[in-house]
């Protein structure tokens, strides 16, 4: 009788510590602590690079690193976070990591964007990534646009080519065309006398195909996603920029988590993760989309000549001297920055 009071008692504390979360007790007497757990948004989608190829097996990572004391869920394709709240909600704790997109959020983080500056000369996902990371550790400016977050790490996308119905062989034959390009990179095109158009990714293949807009300006990542060769039978290659894609913390989740957990998510981030982990998985599978879109029949790969490049370089003179222009207006060293820019470019070619 006495074995079946006790074999009851322990079933009915058993069934209290799984209903309240309480941690049970090993053999050895200790408590087993259950995962901390962390919300990871992204609006990219689950099957995309930054979700399947980055933030999976980063999260991976830093689980195995920590001893499965941490654990990740991931909200992949706008589940949390739309593009455009990626770092406000990180800040207010909506999401306790976030995954976003700089131009997103136009005049945010226009120190950081100098990146962006059309012409700059950045050839793939690697080399804007390490021209970024040596701006932002060069100007305490460029820092201070991420103090509100704990910055885990900065990436830069590969240059944008522009995938386009009609050909364009020299800057004159993008004026008049209407082409659907990322926020805070509008005012590039406009030298060029073409219209800029924003619209979500996802909008973008019934706008090529109906004619609503001409062509797209996007890495080859945005051409297989979009599945832009379906309505479009061109290709020039001009790299033209590049983008920042970021991933911070909120503060006080970063904060409150034990210094073990801290120093294993800081040793697997920073600079180390953005060339490691993004921009070389970005660059392998742009690799593979290269070859996917040279592999179409139908495709003309056009590539702007030496002599073209230069010219186009000198029209898009204006955009880089209101943006130092700009900068230097509210204080910052718009112009030292573009300089260091194209150093480190040179530097990392």
């Amino acid at each position: 009788m006495k074995e079946r009071l006790l074999l009851a008692l322990a079933c009915c504390v058993c069934l209290i510590l799984m209903v309240t979360g309480l941690p049970f007790l090993t053999a050895s007497g200790r408590a087993e602590a259950k995962p901390i757990e962390l919300k990871l948004a992204s609006y990219h989608p689950a099957t995309g690079v930054s979700v399947h190829d980055v933030l999976e097996p980063w999260s991976k990572m830093v689980e195995k690193r920590t001893g499965g004391k941490v654990k990740f869920t991931i909200y992949p394709g706008k589940a949390l976070l739309q593009p455009e709240e990626a770092f406000d909600g990180a800040v207010s704790g909506i999401a306790d990591i976030s995954h976003g997109s700089a131009p997103h959020t136009p005049g945010r983080f226009p120190l950081t964007e100098s990146i962006s500056l059309p012409f700059l000369g950045l050839t793939s996902a690697t080399h804007a990534t390490k021209v970024l990371w040596g701006l932002y550790k060069t100007f305490p400016e460029i820092r201070a646009e991420w103090k509100q977050a704990h910055l885990l790490w900065l990436f830069g996308w590969a240059p944008f080519q522009l995938h386009s119905k009609s050909p364009v062989r020299k800057i004159e034959d993008m004026k008049g065309m209407k082409i659907r390009i990322p926020g805070t990179f509008a005012r590039t095109i406009k030298v060029f006398g073409a219209t800029p158009v924003t619209m979500p990714g996802s909008e973008v293949y019934p706008a090529l195909q109906k004619g609503v807009v001409d062509g797209n300006f996007h890495d080859f990542q945005g051409f297989h996603s979009y599945r832009e060769g379906e309505v479009t039978k061109y290709t020039t290659i001009m790299n033209l920029l590049c983008g920042v894609f970021f991933v911070v913390m909120n503060h006080d989740s970063y904060n409150r988590l034990p210094a073990d957990i801290r120093q294993a998510i800081d040793e697997l981030s920073g600079e180390w993760a953005a060339l490691n982990i993004h921009a070389a998985n970005w660059d392998k599978r742009e690799k593979e989309y290269i070859a996917e879109a040279k592999a179409m029949t139908h495709r003309e790969i056009i590539y702007l000549s030496d002599a073209e490049l230069e010219r186009a370089r000198e029209v898009s003179r204006p955009v880089w001297d209101k943006w130092v222009a700009d900068m230097e207006a509210k204080g910052f060293p718009g112009r030292k920055i573009v300089e260091k820019a194209v150093s480190l470019k040179n530097e990392f070619k």
